[in-house]
């Protein structure tokens, strides 16, 4: 997946996550004991779930599914997991990556009633929606773009991401920023390849 790419998976996604999480319980107390309540079986909590709460779920998972696929996306979240790695620019990753996004547009759309969502669960549909329909679009584009151009690619978006995202705060961070350089020649091979 391209870093452009990425970071609008990871916005999109996260702005769906957000505006989900920002919607307030009709009743705060019930969601509070709900939250305290163990949890007798999954289907008796999944039948107490809302339409939206179950979408949102879904979501939330498939957000960390894809951020663990992604060590820059979790170094961009300020995460320290496969720091010293960087993202996998393959072309069969990218396309592992597009086949999942498909399949999870139509997994939403046959495992979730859009009429029953509130209003904020709606707009994550669509979102989530207009973004795997707006790859799909896309496809047909993907070779035509320049790798490295005097202005961009990943040998220049490299040392701005080492600089600016990747925090030194430990020797185990020290030791994975040198990682990361390490790793660097194997990057640039695949981004040479496409």
């Amino acid at each position: 997946m391209t870093t452009m790419k990425m970071k609008h998976l990871v916005l999109t996604v996260s702005a769906a996550a957000l505006i989900a999480a920002c919607s307030e319980p009709a009743d705060e107390a019930a969601a509070n004991a709900a939250n305290t309540a163990p949890v007798v079986n999954e289907t008796a909590s999944q039948a107490e779930q809302t339409e939206s709460e179950r979408l949102n779920a879904w979501f939330e998972d498939v957000f960390q599914r894809n951020v663990a696929r992604s060590p820059m996306a979790q170094t961009f979240l300020g995460m320290k997991t496969s720091y010293d790695q960087w993202d996998d620019v393959s072309p069969e990753f990218q396309q592992e990556t597009f086949e999942m996004g498909q399949a999870d547009l139509a997994y939403m759309r046959e495992n979730f009633d859009f009429d029953a969502l509130d209003e904020s669960a709606r707009l994550s549909w669509r979102l989530f929606e207009y973004n795997a329909e707006r790859d799909a679009a896309g496809r047909r584009w993907e070779d035509h773009g320049y790798t490295f151009t005097p202005r961009s690619g990943a040998h220049m978006r490299a040392p701005t991401f080492l600089i600016n995202n990747h925090r030194v705060d430990s020797v185990e961070d020290a030791e994975a920023y040198i990682g990361r350089l390490r790793n660097f020649g194997d990057y640039m091979d695949q981004n040479i390849a496409n």
